[in-house]
């Protein structure tokens, strides 16, 4: 571990500076290292921030920092929020101290026995069940500072691609098309607001041996369809149809074809997102390292295979 006033990176330096704030007189004594490695792709785990475990005086505490090429992509603000409202809730780790200037919030450390999560961690039903209960109740909270909307960042997307020249793929009038339909389809059912989580990407979770659950990582929360936030969970954990059945007759307490049909277009418009995100990042990033590139083309892929989907057309309609 490195100690206080060994910053080799932006980063550390940044760390270092609101570890300052926090513990003022006390930071001689402060130790940290680096504990995530950003991958994209099998798993899409520390993109956004580096992550610090960081010894001190009175105990450890995780340290995120924000990435500089990823400042202009998640809101801080929000992003605070949405982990302090879920802490409260005992439904995420508790946020000790944050510096907005340098992009750090610290967090309560989980440590042994809590683990981040694999998707196979999650797969079970029973398991699906309590994840989805966990966002449930983030639902039932005050509303954010930031609304989301899923289509509308596919065609913000798709607009910063046009700008940073990104090659896009052959079929993506296609997909505009199809996900327009989707958007249509919704918005003529209707939909609910409230605080959403936003992201459904395993390794957001902790878990413990027993099966105690805690959400990670807010950088996607803000006001949307609670549906939404139930379809990004479900398009990671459901691999065959009657699992995406049987979670959402869990969700709803019986089989709902309307809801079913919602988290299918909702899981459609996340796929295409990322994958667009995933494209955009593989070209402006300078951390050309990561597998932005190959993630980007996993969730178009998969995207793409929904849309084929022969009950596409039934999903539009029983929406």
């Amino acid at each position: 571990m490195r100690k206080f006033g060994e910053a080799s990176d932006n980063e550390d330096i940044r760390l270092e500076g609101a570890l300052q704030a926090f513990k003022g007189d006390e930071v001689s004594d402060i130790q940290y290292d680096n504990e995530t490695v950003p991958v994209a792709s099998p798993i899409r785990r520390a993109t956004d921030w580096a992550g610090y475990r960081v010894e001190t005086s009175s105990g450890p505490v995780w340290a995120k920092v924000l990435y500089e090429d990823m400042i202009p992509h998640v809101d801080f603000q929000t992003a605070l929020q949405a982990s302090t409202q879920a802490a409260k809730d005992n439904l995420a780790p508790e946020v000790l101290a944050h510096d907005p200037d340098k992009k750090v919030i610290l967090f309560e450390y989980l440590g042994s026995p809590w683990k981040w999560c694999r998707v196979n961690d999650l797969q079970r039903i029973d398991r699906i069940g309590k994840l989805i209960n966990s966002k449930r109740a983030f639902h039932k909270g005050m509303a954010l500072n930031r609304e989301r909307d899923i289509f509308k960042e596919v065609q913000e997307l798709l607009e910063s691609c046009n700008r940073q020249k990104v090659e896009l793929p052959e079929d993506i009038e296609w997909l505009k098309l199809n996900i327009g339909y989707a958007e249509q389809a919704v918005e003529a059912a209707g939909r609910d607001r409230a605080p959403v989580h936003g992201d459904g990407a395993a390794s957001n979770v902790m878990r413990t041996p027993e099966g105690e659950i805690k959400l990670l990582d807010f950088d996607s929360a803000g006001n949307s369809d609670p549906y939404f936030d139930v379809a990004t969970t479900l398009v990671e954990l459901c691999e065959f149809d009657d699992e995406w059945e049987q979670a959402v007759e869990l969700v709803e307490g019986k089989p709902r074809r309307d809801v079913l049909a919602r988290c299918r277009l909702y899981a459609i418009a996340d796929d295409i997102r990322w994958g667009l995100w995933g494209l955009c990042m593989a070209t402006s990033s300078p951390r050309k390292d990561i597998e932005f590139f190959k993630y980007g083309q996993w969730r178009l892929l998969r995207g793409r295979y929904s849309l084929h989907d022969s009950r596409f057309e039934a999903w539009l309609r029983q929406v």
